[in-house]
């Protein structure tokens, strides 16, 4: 601020010389674009509209006024609207206009959405695409004042807003100094400087008028400006036919626009052939899942994303209609009544004949041809050769990402020897100055030290008269050492930076035809409960026409079904569901196995309690008569005692008295044994394990199993579990070519028992190693469960011998030293501290083996 006298003598100044002093406003940039010569080149005979298939399929145009507007029903809101024009600029200066005429009351809050937050309109110009601004092939304003492209935004002009006609004027002319920019006038005003065109722009594409916009609707003016501008600019409709471009969409033939079905098997390249046809066949809408989630992007709605498939991948736009697909329908709907050409993409509900009756059902109208599209069997040349470049990109891809990281890491195990080097010659180098630091205090200390003792001495020499002593020499600075050299190490040379190897496919890489990727086209489930039903569509559906294009008609056909075949045996059925028979079955093996353990525990008691008995009984006995001889003993020591004193008293001269005999031992009543029971004696080694009839009765009440260990009980289990398994499936699915494939059999496992089948849970890494451990009851032939035994059996004790027979076998072989033979079953298997699911726990804990700390039992 001024000192307040300098300010007053300002104010004092006249008004003239105040006018002169005050900072002139900045000029604008001169305008250096002219007014356009005239041309007397051909002009373009066509109207300058935009065409239907150059829109999206939320577009309506109106038939007067030039406007176009976006539906609002369903999702729609949320989805931009894009319209390219057809004709499309390669070299000179031209413009259109445009102005928003209707804001629907719902923009705003649709925008709070996220879907281009504010910019409710672009307009500009594209080489392809929709959506302006989105992809490095557009470029327009917003309605914010940002120029985007590539979906970067850049704040370069002012804004506009509802009734400001706005004009786009692109400038291609290569004389002109403002070559290669596009500009924004705001009614008939410069609104933004010229703006370069993005370098992929240049490269002699050509350039069409196009708009985006949502909720509202937008007044188009491709022909004489309304508005005029500083400069005479052409406009599309007085075109030279040497500088532009006209898109031309030939009316079919017959009037009928076509819907094409793509028909492919999973996996088998069905979208990579979409995406070839596409290219050979511009014109086409796609009509698919994937095509709306790509139109929800360029919307600018945020989404999480889980790439499930390729059909239905999962999305989260967090728009109800976008995230269920809803919207699907009603753009399907909307399909019906535009006269374009689409391509209807699902490789799911192509294959499905009743998917394919709904759809058709849609373009039953006279406007449409509709075309089934069939790709099955062996590719032709042109697929095959797409197909090994995919590969070969995929693995070039994997080959530079695992280059680049041993690269990176090289890079950084270089970087650390040398920091640890430097750090090294630091560390040495600073020792040495400290060294010398010390050095030279040492020689200051001792020079100070002979100075104090020289004045002490002269001192005391000029008390007493004497001469003074000579002084010190002056300590001399300490020597550097000459440095030794160092041998130079060899330094490793900084790893530079290199282009990742070249890789080729193998000869098996090769011989390979499809490339999924890492996504499939359907889901896993999805495919297991609908391959079944796939078909190939046929004229009698209602198709105008089936084309055939790799496998012809019955050749296709066969090629189908051998596919079904093939998938049956390696499919899982996702629905099973157990029947009534599996539930008999499994109530019947319970009762029985919950019998035989309490048969088990019946006879372990029983002899138990016997041999308790017999202990009992003889310990009796042996009481009694060690009794008996102890007062017999004592009855000899009486009558010795009498005698001797009888012999004295007639050694005296006396009379002995009269003897009087003693009465008898009065011996304890010991219970008359019983006649015991003939006890049967059983050769239990011997005896013939499948010729017995009553596994509970072997010969005196003794049980087969009487042996048996927790872990037998859960190898008999697993038995009989993999066996009703087996004979359930098959009967459950109804279908002989069904059965239950190695890889899915712990998912039947688990859908029949309600209990996860843990292959290490009994100390086995697979399936495979599993059913070998019960191979007396099931196998594997090729890769499928099958029982060894009859679906229905007049009792399960086939099972307990089975496992009395591998038990024997096993005590064998660990009684011979092989200790691979003991078994190593986890709690969750033998049920130990806990029940298993539908099942009895076994016998006590202390009877349950020897734990070895990490929740194993061997016996």
């Amino acid at each position: 601020m001024a000192p307040p006298e300098k300010k007053q003598k300002t104010e004092d100044k006249p008004e003239e010389e105040k006018k002169e002093e005050e900072p002139k406003a900045a000029e604008p940039p001169k305008e250096l674009e002219t007014d356009a010569k005239k041309d007397s080149a051909p002009k373009i005979k066509d109207a300058v509209t935009f065409l239907t298939p150059d829109t999206t399929m939320n577009v309506l145009s109106s038939t007067v006024g030039n406007m176009l507007m976006c539906m609002s029903d369903g999702g729609m809101p949320n989805l931009v609207a894009g319209a390219k024009a057809n004709v499309g600029v390669k070299s000179g200066r031209y413009m259109f206009e445009m102005k928003i005429v209707e804001q629907c009351a719902s923009a705003w809050e649709v925008a709070k959405s996220g879907s281009m937050g504010k910019n409710a309109v672009r307009v500009g110009f594209t080489a392809a695409g929709l959506f302006l601004g989105e992809s490095e092939d557009s470029i327009g304003f917003d309605t914010e004042g940002c120029l985007v492209t590539n979906g970067v935004k850049k704040k370069v002009s002012k804004p506009f807003t509802r009734d400001d006609m706005v004009a786009v004027v692109l400038n291609l002319d290569a004389s002109s100094p403002n070559a290669n920019t596009i500009s924004l006038f705001k009614k008939g005003e410069r609104a933004s400087e010229p703006q370069p065109l993005p370098e992929g722009l240049k490269k002699g594409k050509t350039l069409f008028p196009a708009v985006s916009f949502k909720n509202c609707t937008v007044h188009t003016n491709l022909g004489a400006p309304v508005t005029p501008l500083p400069f005479k600019c052409k406009f599309l409709q007085e075109a030279s036919t040497k500088e532009v471009s006209i898109t031309e969409y030939k009316e079919p033939a017959d009037g009928k626009h076509k819907v094409v079905f793509p028909t492919s098997l999973p996996g088998e390249g069905a979208y990579d052939l979409l995406d070839t046809w596409l290219e050979k066949n511009p014109g086409y809408t796609e009509i698919s899942d994937r095509a709306i989630i790509s139109w929800a992007t360029n919307s600018g709605l945020p989404h999480s994303r889980k790439p499930t498939s390729k059909d239905k991948p999962e999305v989260s736009f967090g728009v109800q209609q976008l995230d269920d697909m809803s919207v699907k329908r009603l753009i399907t709907q909307v399909a019906a009544m535009q006269p374009r050409n689409y391509v209807i993409m699902e490789v799911k509900g192509n294959l499905l004949k009743e998917t394919r009756a709904m759809v058709l059902a849609k373009f039953s109208s006279p406007l449409f041809k509709t075309i089934a599209e069939v790709a099955i069997g062996e590719p032709d040349k042109d697929f095959k050769k797409a197909s090994m470049k995919k590969f070969l990109a995929a693995k070039q891809e994997d080959a530079d990402r695992l280059f680049k990281a041993k690269k990176a890491a090289e890079k950084r195990t270089w970087e650390a020897k040398k920091k640890a080097k430097e750090l090294e010659k630091a560390k040495k180098k600073a020792e040495k100055e400290r060294k010398k630091k010390l050095e030279e205090q040492k020689r200051k200390n001792e020079a100070e030290r002979k100075k104090k003792l020289y004045e002490i001495e002269k001192k005391k020499a000029e008390k007493e008269g004497k001469d003074p002593p000579p002084e010190p020499e002056e300590e001399k600075p300490v020597e550097e050492e000459p440095e030794e050299e160092e041998p130079e190490e060899t330094e490793d040379p900084e790893p530079m930076d290199e282009d990742p190897p070249k890789v080729s496919l193998t000869a098996e890489e090769k011989a390979q035809t499809w490339f999924e990727g890492a996504v499939p086209d359907v889901t896993p489930y999805v495919l297991a409960t609908t391959f079944p039903k796939f078909s190939l569509p046929t004229k009698d559906e209602g198709f105008d026409e089936v084309k055939y294009l790799w496998y012809q008609g019955d050749k296709a056909e066969n090629y189908l079904k051998e596919w079904i075949v093939s998938k049956k045996a390696t499919e899982r059925v996702e629905d099973i569901r157990p029947s009534a028979w599996f539930g008999t079955q499994w109530a019947k093996w319970q009762a029985a196995s919950s019998a035989w353990q309490r048969a088990q525990n019946d006879h372990k008691t029983a002899v138990a309690k016997k041999a308790a008995d017999k202990a009992a009984k003889v310990a009796k006995k042996a009481a009694a008569e060690k009794k008996a001889k102890l007062e017999a003993e004592a009855k000899e020591r009486r009558a010795e005692a009498r005698k001797k004193i009888a012999e004295k008293m007639i050694a005296e001269g006396k009379e002995p008295p009269e003897e009087k005999p003693e009465e008898p031992v009065k011996e304890d009543k010991v219970e008359s044994e019983e006649e015991e029971e003939e006890e049967v004696e059983v050769d239990f080694a011997g005896v013939d394990i499948f010729g017995i009839e009553d596994v509970t009765d072997i010969g005196g009440k003794t049980p087969l199993f009487k042996d048996f260990g927790i872990e037998d009980w859960s190898m008999m289990g697993l038995r009989f579990e993999l066996h009703l398994l087996a004979h359930s499936f098959k009967k459950d699915v109804d279908d002989p070519l069904r059965a239950v494939h190695l890889d899915h059999l712990q998912f039947y496992y688990q859908k029949y028992y309600k209990k996860p089948l843990n292959y290490h849970a009994y100390s086995k890494t697979n399936g495979e190693e599993l059913i070998e451990m019960v191979n007396d009851a099931v196998f594997l032939e090729k890769s499928v469960l099958v029982s060894q035994l009859p679906e229905e059996m007049e009792s399960f004790a086939a099972f307990i011998k089975l496992a009395e027979e591998a038990r024997r076998h096993r005590a064998l072989l660990i009684d011979m030293g092989n200790e691979g033979a003991k078994l190593a079953l986890k709690a969750e298997v033998t049920g130990q501290g806990h029940k298993r699911s539908g099942d009895q726990a076994w016998g006590p804990p202390s009877k349950q083996g020897k734990s070895d700390g990490k929740g194993w039992r061997k016996w």
